[in-house]
Parts: structure tokens; C-alpha cells; sequence
């Protein structure tokens, strides 16, 4: 695990917003309605799919589940974009099968805990493939004090 400077970004995708319970039901569709736009989305993308979890809004959790755009690329119509600027992030690669993704993040807090590292709700997942057989992601929480993502311009 290390600390790392990431530069901004913006992240186009289907947006959840659903108590923690739920997201488990929900999360799924969003990738469902991300993955049948895989083509589309192939000349738009810059890396792998991803899943951004943004926060507690409203007592509800907030994910965007989609792709970072390259640079001038408009958002795919029916997506939301954020922007997310260039921060300092706790990264960690994440081997083996998405269902064990969770103990990985625990460990990253475990992890900052011991080091003195404060790490917020903000996170990053990279890795996601419309096939899902991926075996890596690369993880990356934020670390205190957040810095804010915003709304980009909707599709």
C-alpha cells in the first residue's frame, strides 16, 4: 500500500443513490445498464470500468459505476458525469475474484489506521470488465480532508 497523487478526472457512468442494504441490488443494475453500452463506450474511455463511491448523501450512499472519459470526450447521453480533482489516495491492488474486494478496502483501512493515515468515504475502483472475469482491480480511498468531487455536465 501506498499514498499516491492522482490527477483529475472526469467519470461518466449510471449513478446509484440508495441506503446501504440496497446497493447490493442496485450496484449490479447500474452495471448491467453500463455494460450493454460497452461498444459505445469503448471510444469514449480512458482505462478499465470503474466504480466510484462518492459518499453519504442524504442518508443515502452514492455510487457512479461507469468509465473515466478521455479528455474532451462528451458524456454518453443518459450518463451522469462528476468531476473528481486531483488528490492525494491510498492505493492498493486488489488480486483475485470482485466478491473479496470489501476485505480489501478493510484492509486499506486497517492498514492507514496503523500509519496514521485519516481516510474518508471517497473511493475508487478500477478494473471492472463487461465479461466479469476480471482477477485486479486497483483501489484507491481518499484521504482526509476530502477533497470535493462536483456534477460535470449530464449527457
Amino acid at each position: 500500500m501506498e499514498v499516491v497523487e492522482q490527477g483529475g478526472m472526469t467519470v461518466a457512468g449510471v449513478l446509484v443513490q440508495a441506503p446501504w442494504q440496497r446497493l447490493w441490488d442496485e450496484v449490479p443494475k447500474a452495471w448491467q445498464q453500463v455494460f450493454q453500452r460497452a461498444p459505445e463506450l469503448q471510444a469514449l474511455q480512458q482505462g478499465p470500468f470503474m466504480d466510484v463511491s462518492l459518499g453519504l448523501v442524504d442518508s443515502a450512499y452514492l455510487q457512479l459505476v461507469g468509465v473515466r472519459l478521455r479528455e474532451g470526450a462528451a458524456v454518453p447521453h443518459g450518463f451522469t458525469a462528476v468531476h473528481i480533482p486531483a488528490q492525494k489516495l491510498l492505493r492498493h491492488r486488489h488480486v483475485g475474484p470482485a466478491a473479496g474486494i470489501a476485505d480489501s478496502f478493510g484492509a486499506m483501512y486497517a492498514w492507514a489506521r496503523q500509519h496514521g493515515v485519516a481516510l474518508g468515504d471517497f473511493k475508487l475502483d478500477f478494473g471492472y470488465l463487461p465479461s466479469g472475469d476480471e482477477t485486479e482491480h486497483e483501489l484507491l480511498a481518499g484521504l482526509l480532508p476530502e477533497v470535493a468531487w462536483r456534477y460535470a455536465h449530464a449527457g
